[in-house]
C-alpha cells in the first residue's frame, strides 16, 4: 500500500512540473537560412500564464508547457503559432498555420537568450 501511494504522490510531483505558472522571459531574432541573425528583437514574456510579446498580449490555446529543457507554447493572433524552444540551445522553431485545416505550416527558426 505505501509503495501505491508513493508512487502517486512521486507521479503527482513529476506531473506539476510539466505545467508550470512561472514567469518566463526571452528575447528571439529569426535566424536566416545563412545562419545570420535578423536585426529585429522580440521581447518574449509569460506572466500568470499570460503570454506577451512586445507588451502585446496573444490568446494562448493551451497552457504553456515548460520543463527543465523545453518550453512549448501554441498561441493565435491572424495566424495559428505553435512554439517550441530548447532550453539549452536557445532554438526555437515556430510552425505558422493560416488556418486550422492548413497541411503544410510556414516554419520560421529563432535564436532566443531566455532569462
Amino acid at each position: 500500500m505505501k509503495k501505491i501511494l508513493l508512487t502517486i504522490l512521486f507521479t503527482l510531483v513529476l506531473g506539476a512540473g510539466a505545467y508550470s505558472s512561472e514567469d518566463l522571459n526571452f528575447i528571439c531574432q529569426e535566424q536566416r537560412s545563412n545562419g545570420t541573425l535578423h536585426p529585429t528583437k522580440y521581447f518574449y514574456e509569460f506572466k500568470k500564464n499570460k503570454l506577451y510579446i512586445d507588451g502585446i498580449n496573444y490568446k494562448l490555446n493551451i497552457k504553456p508547457k515548460i520543463n527543465e529543457t523545453s518550453i512549448l507554447f501554441n498561441y493565435k493572433d491572424n495566424y495559428i503559432y505553435d512554439v517550441s524552444i530548447n532550453k539549452k540551445t536557445g532554438t526555437m522553431v515556430e510552425k505558422i498555420y493560416d488556418g486550422l485545416n492548413d497541411p503544410n505550416p510556414g516554419l520560421v527558426y529563432n535564436k532566443c537568450e531566455i532569462f
